[in-house]
Parts: C-alpha cells; sequence; structure tokens
C-alpha cells in the first residue's frame, strides 16, 4: 500500500486486521459465517485506508505522481505475481499440462481482473488502487474542494453500479480493474476526507461529552457489526430499495454508511490494539502480504506433508486461528526474503 515516513501505529494496525479478514474470507465456506461477513468491509476497508495518504504532494503534476505509483504499485504488481506464478507452476512438478498453466496465469496477470487470478487471489487490488488514486488525482487537478471531489465519487459510483453492462462490484470485467475502481473511488475519497478527524480522535484523553459521543456511534456500529455477522447486512440496506425518482441515490448513499459503520468499528479496535507492536509492524507490509497469501497458503501444508502431517480443520474458530498464523509466519519468512533481496522495491 501506500508507503509514508512517519507511520502511524493503528493505521498499520487496521491493516492488519484487514489482512487477516482477507486470509479469512478466502478460504470460502470454511470460515462459516465469516465468510460473508469479511466480504461486506474488506475490500471498501483497503481503499479507505489508502485514501489516507492520498496525494501527498499535490503540488506535483498528475504525470509525476501516476509515474510514481507506477513504479510504487503496478511494478510490485507485477513483480508479485510473476513470483506466485512460479511458485504455483514448480510446486507442481509433475504437471501435465504445466506450459499451458503458465500461460493462462500469465494471461490473468496481464489483464489483472478480479475474480480470476487464480494463482494471487488479493494481488487484483495492486492495478485497481492504481486506476483509483489516479482518478482521484485527476479529478483533484480540476475540483480542490475534498468534499466536491468525494460527491463526485460518490456520483461516479452510483453510474459505474448501474450504468455498465456489468455492475463492478461484482462482475468486473475490464482490464487491469479500471471499471471497479470507478466504483471503489467512494471509499478512498472518504478515506482522505474523513482521516484528518480519525488523527485528532483520542479516545483516552477525550473529554466527557465527546466520549459519550463515541460510545453511542461505537454502539451503534457494532450492532451493525452483529447484524452483518448474521448475514444480514443487505437486510438493513433492502428498506431503502423503496426509495425512486428524485431520491433514487438513497439506497447506494445507505449501502456506504453501513459499509463505513462497520469500518469504524475496526478502527477503534485498531486503535486500541495498536499497543501491540508485532500487529503494525506485520501490517505495515500489506503489500507483501497481499502477494504471499497464495503461496504461504500452498506452501505450509506442502511444508507439513513433507514430514508426514496434514492440516484438517473442523472449526471455522481453527481457520480463524490458523490466517493469524499465516500473516505472523509471511512477515518472518515470504515479506522479509523479498525485502532482503528487492529492498529498492520493498522497503
Amino acid at each position: 500500500m501506500n508507503k509514508i515516513v512517519n507511520r502511524v501505529e493503528w493505521v498499520d494496525t487496521l491493516k492488519f486486521l484487514g489482512m487477516w479478514a482477507i486470509y479469512i474470507g478466502h478460504f470460502a465456506n470454511e470460515a462459516g459465517l465469516l465468510y460473508h461477513y469479511v466480504f461486506t468491509f474488506h475490500v471498501p476497508l483497503f481503499f479507505f485506508i489508502s485514501g489516507f495518504f492520498a496525494l501527498k504532494n499535490p503540488e506535483k503534476s498528475l504525470w509525476e505522481n501516476t509515474k510514481k505509483r507506477f513504479f510504487n504499485i503496478l511494478i510490485p504488481y507485477f513483480i508479485l505475481s510473476f513470483i506466485s506464478i512460479i511458485f504455483m507452476i514448480i510446486q507442481k512438478p509433475n504437471e501435465p499440462l504445466a506450459i499451458q498453466t503458465l500461460i493462462l496465469y500469465l494471461n490473468q496477470a496481464i489483464k489483472g481482473i478480479r475474480n480470476t487470478l487464480s494463482y494471487g487471489q488479493a494481488l487484483w487490488f495492486l492495478p485497481c488502487l492504481f486506476f483509483i488514486a489516479f482518478y482521484y488525482d485527476l479529478i483533484t487537478k480540476i475540483f480542490k474542494n475534498k468534499w466536491l471531489v468525494t460527491l463526485i465519487a460518490f456520483l461516479l459510483h452510483i453510474f459505474a453500479s448501474t450504468l455498465f453492462k456489468n455492475n463492478p462490484l461484482q462482475d468486473p470485467k475490464l482490464f487491469l480493474n479500471y471499471d471497479s475502481a470507478v466504483c471503489y473511488l467512494i471509499y478512498y475519497a472518504l478515506g482522505a476526507v474523513i482521516y484528518p478527524y480519525l488523527l485528532k480522535l483520542d479516545l483516552t484523553n477525550s473529554r466527557k461529552p465527546l466520549k459519550i459521543i463515541i460510545s453511542i456511534v461505537f454502539i451503534v456500529c457494532s450492532l451493525i457489526n452483529v447484524v452483518a455477522l448474521g448475514g444480514q447486512k443487505w437486510f438493513i440496506i433492502s428498506y431503502f430499495y423503496s426509495f425512486s425518482g428524485i431520491l433514487f441515490f438513497i439506497p447506494y448513499l445507505a449501502d456506504i454508511l453501513v459499509t463505513l459503520s462497520i469500518l469504524f468499528v475496526y478502527i477503534f479496535i485498531a486503535k486500541l490494539l495498536s499497543v501491540f507492536p508485532l500487529l503494525h509492524k506485520v501490517g505495515k507490509e500489506s503489500l507483501l502480504l497481499c502477494g504471499g497469501e497464495t503461496i504461504m497458503k500452498t506452501f505450509v501444508p506442502l511444508l507439513l506433508s513433507f514430514i508426514g502431517l496434514t492440516l484438517h480443520f473442523t472449526s471455522p474458530v481453527i481457520y480463524v486461528t490458523y490466517s493469524f498464523f499465516l500473516l505472523i509466519a509471511s512477515h518472518y519468512t515470504f515479506n522479509l526474503l523479498l525485502k532482503k533481496t528487492m529492498p529498492f522495491i520493498f522497503k
């Protein structure tokens, strides 16, 4: 994700929680209720976090910012894709169709479309982020007010969700996810406008009236989380689909507000858990964690098989624990190896 000099520990902890949710979600139905739950928020969460650091150098031209993002986002995407593809090929040396599989994976990597990267499920996020940041930069060159930019992003969200032949949120089709980027731009823009307020938010030293407000907001957001965990997020939103005509935007606004409510709970949790150094140390490596997910999920069972052990999980709780272990293991193995061998790319 975005690289900054002065790290904010709770933000990196929030990234850790987001990556944990991604690892859990990609276990699909084996994760039980958590499978559908994490898919209600983990994608918006990362675009929201990325928006925290939108346009750190607004004085730079669109070309300069785009060039920088190309080297910071797209180059790592292709490197991590190449590493993942090579790993997936060599760990099946007796595969009779290895060449065809290699060609298939390379084709997937070049297109970079979400839900098609069988060699690395989370990697689609990187090219999508590249286009989101480009769109945001382009709009802010025309409109300087961040709230106005957020309104434009909201309108683009509605446009892309309704007028594209395919809904990019569910069925993206276009090169490097530039269709999905139009939909998710709203979360990036919201991250950009809300982040300064989150930085000022002190959960321990706030005055009593503010603490009461924060507590009420936390309780309401937590209740929405419970409903989402029960698989009923869309039940909340469906109530608003009765609006039409001039109020056509209400269902889309409700969806975004419900998602933000879920995110705010994790922001509170991240602020509390940021006292644990390991969590924010691992969280700041979210780019590498994206690239290493499929590798770690393939390598660990393979390694255990060499010593006669087989992983067999019977409970979603065990999948949650195992996902936590994979994140920590990736930090000390895959991530460390790439940072040592390619420090100019992965700092």
